[in-house]
C-alpha cells in the first residue's frame, strides 16, 4: 500500500505525522500541529485585527510541509485532504474548489 492508498484511512494529523516521520526533512512545528490537529483558532488573531483566509492556511501548510521534506506528490495528496477536512470550517467554498485551488497552490 503506497501513502497515497492510506490517506483517505488516516486523518490529516495522524497523516502528517507518518508523513514526517519518513520524509527525512526537518522536523515539524508545533503550531502546523496545532492547526491540522486542532482546526483554525482565531481568538488569538482577533487582537490583531488580521484574519487569515483559508487560502493564506493553505500556502502557509504547503511551505511547512515543504520544508518537512514531503515529495509533491504525498504533500499535495495530504495539503488536499487537510484542506477539505480542516480547513473547509472557515470557506464558503465547495470541496471540489477547495481541491482544485489546494493543488494549485502546492505548484
Amino acid at each position: 500500500m503506497t501513502d497515497t492508498d492510506t490517506e483517505t484511512r488516516a486523518d490529516p494529523l495522524q497523516r502528517l505525522r507518518t508523513l514526517a516521520a519518513g520524509s527525512g526533512g526537518g522536523p515539524l512545528l508545533p503550531c502546523v500541529e496545532d492547526l491540522v490537529g486542532n482546526g483554525p483558532n482565531f481568538t488569538r488573531l482577533q487582537a490583531d485585527g488580521v484574519i487569515p483566509n483559508r487560502q493564506d492556511m493553505t500556502q502557509y501548510l504547503a511551505a511547512s510541509s515543504r520544508s518537512a521534506g514531503f515529495d509533491e506528490e504525498n504533500r499535495r495528496t495530504w495539503l488536499t485532504d487537510c484542506a477539505v477536512k480542516v480547513l473547509s470550517a472557515i470557506s464558503r467554498s465547495s470541496p471540489s474548489v477547495i481541491r482544485h485551488s489546494t493543488k494549485s497552490n502546492v505548484r
